[in-house]
């Protein structure tokens, strides 16, 4: 079974922790308590100047009166930043790091009222606030978000809304901002108009990642990226559910984006890897939170969440630390034949004490038996290298991906299986690979009566 696997690979491990030094980092969420404290808000604009490693924050809404007041976040306490230049106090404002002019950018929002929309340009050099003067500007928005696009080294802006009375206009543009002008750009495909969208760089694969958001009919729950020439919707095997107002913060160490919270049910804390969403399930974590910002301190290599409302409007620290990478990666499809094929994949993080899920489908047989190999190894096995060709064996284009160093068999139905396994509050198995793969039963797949699935790989990350 999987878990004696685990209790074996423990062993292996506890040698290598006995020559570590200390235990290891605490991970997941932690709240931070600092001697300084902004006043409670929502809809903060916030953005991460690495030149200067500091996180900075501007306005927001506390109860009903907009915020125009500069702070500044060091990792330990707050400092209220004096400027002598500083833009109108606002919320529902985008705001982001330009890298490339090392510079924050804030555009828009909503001014004293949802009446007072601003279409303005600032710039934040750790100093002072500057106002641009573009030739070109977006139409005035609240709700709009900001993001470096790795793609094209800009800021991209997407979306948000404008509001006069009986009447709210959504928008669906695509601008760049390249230090100085703001560039629309035309595209063939996009998001619906909307506001209150998560927004954040694609490292992973170069460009910007849009996840939900609030249009004319919806809340969204769909996933876009943008590749610096235009946006196409993504299908991932997993996804969060519906929400507008969630926070979002990419890693750029690892690529990975972290997504919390928002106008949902969920408490969960996702991760985009570039090509799907994962499930961080630990506990504790933030309180049920929407409007608040999220970002990522490089130099500390955490994801902060500032702000944001629940029961009342807040301005607490919350750190998310996601510890040696906890992560599962799908290996390429495998053995596809003309009547269906088997993939193996799990939407929950391997996370020492929880107990993630493996989810074993078919598209041939709907009521089928399966086994699920799990090993400690994917390039050899007691035949000789992997992977191992199974063509001898009846099973045409398919291969042998794991060392079966233990099995689990499961039932098909309805063409899908689901495998959970415990993995143990064992810190001697934090960074061990467990490899799965799984064989379905399918009679009309090839002379050998077997379906074989992609391989996964599962890297155990701490609490």
């Amino acid at each position: 079974m999987a878990d004696s696997l685990l209790t074996r690979a423990a062993a292996v491990a506890a040698l290598t922790l006995t020559f570590a030094s200390g235990a290891p980092a605490q991970s997941g969420w932690t709240a931070r308590r600092t001697a300084t404290t902004p006043l409670p808000r929502s809809d903060p604009g916030l953005a991460y100047d690495t030149s200067r490693a500091r996180t900075v924050l501007f306005g927001g809404s506390w109860i009903v009166p907009a915020l125009g007041d500069t702070w500044e976040f060091d990792g330990i306490d707050w400092t209220q930043r004096t400027p002598t230049t500083s833009p109108p106090p606002r919320s529902l404002h985008g705001m982001t790091f330009d890298p490339a002019a090392g510079v924050a950018v804030l555009f828009g929002g909503f001014g004293a009222s949802a009446l007072v929309i601003l279409d303005d340009t600032w710039l934040w050099d750790g100093v002072n606030w500057r106002a641009t003067n573009p030739a070109t500007r977006p139409p005035a928005r609240g709700g709009g978000r900001l993001a470096f696009d790795a793609a094209t080294g800009q800021v991209l802006l997407f979306g948000g809304a404008h509001i006069s009375p009986g009447l709210k206009t959504h928008f669906d543009d695509t601008w760049l901002w390249d230090g100085a002008q703001w560039i629309r750009r035309s595209t063939t495909r996009r998001p619906s108009a909307r506001w209150g969208h998560a927004l954040a760089t694609d490292f992973a694969r170069g460009g910007v990642v849009l996840f939900g958001g609030l249009d004319a009919q919806y809340t969204r729950g769909d996933t876009w990226l943008w590749d610096g020439v235009d946006w196409s919707l993504q299908a991932p095997r997993h996804a969060p559910n519906a929400r507008s107002w969630a926070g979002i913060a990419t890693r750029p160490n690892d690529g990975l984006a972290t997504l919390y919270g928002g106008r949902t049910f969920d408490t969960r804390t996702w991760s985009w890897d570039g090509s799907t969403w994962r499930i961080d399930d630990r506990t504790p974590r933030p309180p049920d939170l929407a409007s608040h910002g999220m970002v990522h301190d490089v130099i500390r290599n955490v994801t902060l969440l500032i702000g944001g409302t629940g029961a009342n409007p807040q301005t607490d620290v919350y750190e998310y630390r996601s510890g040696p990478i906890a992560r599962v990666t799908a290996g390429a499809p495998n053995c596809s034949t003309s009547v269906g094929a088997a993939t193996l994949e799990s939407s929950y993080l391997p996370i020492l004490g929880q107990t993630p899920d493996l989810e074993l489908t078919a598209s041939g047989p709907t009521n089928a038996a399966a086994v699920i190999a799990f090993g400690l190894d994917n390039s050899q096995w007691a035949a000789g290298p992997l992977p191992f060709d199974l063509a001898a064996y009846g099973l045409p284009s398919c291969e042998l991906r794991v060392r079966p160093d233990a099995t689990r068999f499961v039932t098909l139905t309805a063409g899908v299986a689901t495998a959970p396994f415990a993995v143990p509050r064992d810190p001697g198995l934090t960074g061990i690979v467990i490899f799965a793969q799984g064989f379905v039963a399918d009679p009309a797949a090839n002379t050998g009566g077997i379906l074989a699935s992609n391989e996964v790989a599962l890297t155990i990350g701490p609490m």
